[in-house]
């Protein structure tokens, strides 16, 4: 009865509430106004006291019974493999003992001895007794989270990954020596993409080939459109000694294709909203591991190593600017703006002019959220790199838009800040540079237009708005013909103002 007319959402497999990952759920998230229902192997979601609005329930695991039946269940469907392990009780409480009763290791090992018809719970046990991809002492030296990765996962997901090695190993042979990558190579690239909803685009025909490898070793599994993989899977993969060599080479071609797959959005087709979507999330999980691809900080580097750099500071630019611009997620396209940036000064110089481009980005984010101090500061220095490199004006060259650019938006912050003659000063220096550029009839010069406007409003002078306006409308009507959105955004504003001169009919025509 509590819950008629709530939603119910379930956040499931959350990581450490400490973690940055999970700051936003900690804080934005609305558990006081519906049911919510948080899953997670960490238990600081459920400690007394952590929040006002959830209550902590620990689960046990599995009982040793209750593994036992598992995975039984789980080997060599449709065979006479369960009934063999079914009768092999000593054997198969020895393997999942062994494994902790951790379900995601009972699955992996179930996935990996149903390959092999004669496969045992003791033949197993020697198997990963024998595997040498990981090694505890190594593996409890590198920089992880205590009890993220539990050691047996890590034994199956190691044991798993040296058979596809081999299987990549001689299937590179067989074809004289032409290496595709294999399924291991496979997953080593979607360890570094977010871990649900790996979308079918993002794969050839024949890495779907592998696709269905990884699937039968239970290391990949079918999702809405595409696949996914889990998080622990993906954290292991990442991690295992002997894959290092490919590390790089399997971050660089998920940005690649993440790369290319951003390039297609385009803020005036709608129709490439779906696909920037789907990107953001691989987005933000590959760009975490771009140390990977650039090993050392400088002061010089390789031209691969520039090369590279330079391919993640534009995905995370366009990225940044898809979420701000359509998703409206101004604080997450931050994030990646300042990562943008921060490459782009580590191989040009803080005075390129690709790095006044990211302090723009930047500085409309800073706009739109009110923070104007701080959007003022980074519009500065685009300002200064735009002014050092395209020299003192006029006359003016194409690069001096940028100038007018930073101009004007500065000005709209002082439109917003009420400071009306500081805006008009500094939209009219914009705009005197566009009128060299362009002439009176360019889109970029009704865009100012609209912002002088917009400051006559504020100070009541509604026959000069209105008259700019009228020229916004003739601008975009030329340009892009009566159906464009500009074209009703300008009869729009025109009906605004004979609105508020109570020139009723005029309006609603305007309107209409």
């Amino acid at each position: 009865a509590e819950w008629k007319g709530k939603w119910l959402v379930v956040l499931d497999d959350l990581p450490n509430p400490r973690d940055k990952s999970a700051k936003w759920i900690v804080e934005e998230f609305p558990f006081d106004s519906g049911n919510t229902l948080v899953t997670s192997r960490w238990p600081d979601w459920g400690e007394e006291g952590s929040s006002r609005y959830w209550a902590g329930l620990e689960l046990d695991g599995m009982t040793l019974e209750e593994a036992c039946l598992w995975v039984v269940a789980r080997v060599g469907e449709g065979t006479d493999v369960p009934r063999r392990w079914a009768g092999d009780q000593e054997g198969v409480r020895k393997l999942v003992q062994n494994l902790g009763l951790l379900p995601l290791a009972i699955e992996q090992a179930a996935a990996y001895a149903n390959q092999y018809d004669t496969m045992s719970p003791a033949r197993y046990l020697e198997e990963q007794a024998k595997s040498s991809s990981a090694n505890r002492d190594d593996w409890e030296q590198r920089e992880l989270r205590s009890g993220e990765y539990p050691w047996t996962f890590v034994q199956v997901i190691s044991m798993t990954c040296e058979k596809l090695k081999e299987i990549h190993e001689k299937a590179t042979k067989k074809a004289n020596g032409k290496d595709s990558g294999g399924a291991i190579g496979l997953l080593k690239k979607m360890s570094y993409l977010h871990k649900d909803g790996i979308p079918e685009q993002f794969f050839t025909d024949a890495e779907w080939v592998h696709i269905g490898v990884l699937k039968k070793y239970s290391l990949v599994h079918s999702a809405l459109g595409g696949v996914r993989v889990h998080a622990m899977t993906q954290g292991v993969v990442r991690e295992l000694p002997g894959l290092e060599k490919s590390e790089g080479h399997a971050l660089r071609g998920v940005l690649t294709k993440l790369h290319a797959e951003i390039e297609k959005f385009d803020y005036d087709l709608p129709k490439t909203y779906g696909g920037g979507r789907v990107c953001v999330p691989h987005v933000k999980a590959a760009v975490r591991h771009d140390g990977l691809l650039i090993r050392h900080d400088g002061p010089t580097f390789t031209n691969a190593e520039r090369k590279d750099k330079h391919m993640i500071a534009h995905v995370c630019n366009l990225t940044g600017m898809f979420l701000n611009r359509v998703v409206g997620s101004g604080q997450d396209a931050l994030e990646l703006f300042e990562q943008g940036r921060d490459l782009r000064v580590q191989v040009y110089g803080k005075d390129h002019l690709s790095v006044a481009g990211m302090c723009n980005n930047m500085a409309a984010v800073y706009d739109q959220q009110g923070k104007y101090e701080k959007a003022k500061a980074l519009y500065q220095t685009s300002f200064t790199i735009f002014q050092n490199v395209h020299g003192p004006w006029p006359p003016c060259t194409p690069g001096h838009e940028h100038v007018a650019s930073v101009y004007t938006n500065v000005a709209g912050i002082h439109r917003a800040q009420g400071n009306y003659e500081k805006a008009l000063e500094l939209f009219n220096k914009g705009l005197d540079i566009l009128l060299e550029l362009h002439g009176q009839h360019h889109p970029s010069v009704a865009i100012v237009y609209n912002g002088i406007a917009g400051v006559y409003e504020a100070q009541g002078k509604m026959e000069d708005a209105l008259d700019l306006y009228q020229q916004i409308l003739a601008i975009v009507e030329t340009k892009y013909g009566p159906e464009h959105p500009d074209v009703a955004a300008a009869f729009n504003s025109i009906g605004g103002v004979y609105l508020y001169q109570s020139e009723h009919e005029m309006a609603l025509e305007q309107y209409e």
